[in-house]
């Protein structure tokens, strides 16, 4: 992220994604001094210690790039070409932000830059146009329907309260006029005096070559922070989302791709792979080893050949036997064995579920289980014939039904009698 001066925009920026570990945000700011540059968020003490990268090489090691407000001339043009090819070749992203030297107020006009932007700059007479933006005009930001939609824009897992979180925030102040939207290009949200025909943009993305590119034509969410209770994290869920589509897609100088998840035992795993040099040029004599870790925890190395497919990739192919979770490490090097690159990744295997996999009707089989089993196979046709085709036969059956001896009128009845054998046999003897 580099800037041109000290702002609100810059500060709060960086204060929203503080704590996200998955984001790491370095950032330049440029200093009242000649090529000194206040530096936030590098690894080590030389990283961007001369300001913007020069080359291709140091600018292609970030994964997407922020443009503050600073005007076109601090870069020369082979740095702003860098940036096209950043986000043409490189699969990077690109954003732009509003301020008083960004976008045509910053002479981006007919540069490289403006061929990344989802807009275009406003012309005037043939040439771009250098009004100054429009600082204290205060709004409310519109999304369009595209833009309610859009991952970057939920403030809200639920999607009906989305519109009103975005109805609750405080007003913006200040935006860069910019022109129509690009073919292609997505337009988020809009002025909210804008015109069908002529919208205010305020937001827009679009895919770049392998890449992504976006604009916010203001310099002023940081009032998302500042105008809401502390506890509300619009405005950091808001910066987190935007950073994350603008970085998490950038492919890797080694990238590994497998024809399937999932599965079954001794079917081919496909492995492609794709390889750059630090430059993210094609390597087309890359050394290639894949080493794939099985269920049971043996490795096996799996050779590569260059694509006959017409693809600048290298092809591997593997069959498992076993089931259970496979690992894949995948290392390159270059014909003189200098290291490229590492990945990993990973698939299953599981024994094959046909019911699933081959759902059609199996009509033989069924009138094979019918034959053997002694019944008969009936098609969809037929059902309604079943229930007159069924045979009535007799059968035995056993019913248990549990009940109290001591309450049954068999009991008292044996005992009467009992008693009377009794009286009987005393009184026909004379006993007493």
């Amino acid at each position: 992220y580099i800037e041109g001066y000290p702002r609100a925009e810059f500060k709060y920026l960086r204060r929203a994604v503080d704590g996200d570990q998955n984001i790491k945000l370095i950032s330049l700011l440029r200093t009242g001094l000649p090529d000194k540059f206040y530096r936030q968020g590098i690894e080590n003490r030389d990283e961007l210690k001369d300001g913007y990268p020069k080359s291709r090489r140091g600018l292609f090691k970030y994964d997407a790039i922020i443009f503050g407000s600073i005007e076109a001339d601090f870069f020369n043009a082979d740095e702003l070409e860098n940036t096209l090819e950043f986000v043409s070749q490189r699969g990077g992203g690109f954003l732009m932000l509003g301020g008083a030297n960004s976008f045509a107020q910053g002479g981006y006009g007919g540069t490289s830059i403006e061929k990344i932007l989802p807009v275009e700059l406003p012309y005037q007479n043939g040439a771009a146009a250098a009004a100054p933006a429009t600082f204290r005009d205060k709004y409310k930001l519109t999304l369009t329907p595209e833009g309610l939609r859009n991952p970057i824009l939920q403030l809200s897992a639920a999607e009906s309260e989305n519109s009103g979180l975005w109805d609750e925030l405080p007003d913006l102040e200040g935006y860069n006029p910019l022109g129509r939207a690009k073919p292609g290009a997505t337009v988020l949200a809009v002025h909210p005096l804008s015109e069908p025909d002529n919208p205010k943009i305020i937001m827009a993305n679009q895919r770049f070559g392998r890449g992504r590119s976006m604009v916010l034509a203001t310099s002023s969410t940081w009032h998302w922070q500042m105008g809401m209770p502390h506890e509300d994290m619009s405005h950091e869920r808001f910066w987190r989302q935007t950073l994350r589509w603008l970085a998490l897609n950038s492919p890797r100088p080694l990238e590994l791709a497998l024809d399937k998840e999932t599965y079954v035992p001794y079917e081919q795993a496909t492995l492609n792979v794709e390889v750059r040099d630090s430059s993210f040029n094609y390597v087309e004599d890359a050394n290639i080893k894949a080493i794939i870790t099985t269920p049971s925890g043996k490795t096996v190395e799996v050779p590569f050949n260059w694509s006959s497919n017409g693809k600048v990739e290298y092809v591997g192919a593997y069959h498992p036997d076993e089931t259970g979770l496979y690992r894949v490490e995948v290392l390159a090097h270059s014909a003189n064995g200098d290291f490229l690159g590492r990945t990993e990744s990973a698939f299953y295997v599981e024994e094959s579920k046909a019911e699933f996999t081959r759902a059609q009707l199996q009509a033989g089989l069924l009138k094979r289980i019918a034959e053997i089993s002694g019944g008969r196979y009936y098609h969809e046709q037929e059902a309604q014939n079943l229930a007159d085709e069924i045979s009535v036969m007799e059968s035995s059956y056993s019913k248990l039904v549990e009940r109290d001896l001591w309450d049954m009128p068999l009991i008292f009845l044996l005992a009467i009698l009992l008693l009377s054998i009794e009286w009987y046999t005393r009184r026909s003897k004379g006993l007493s």
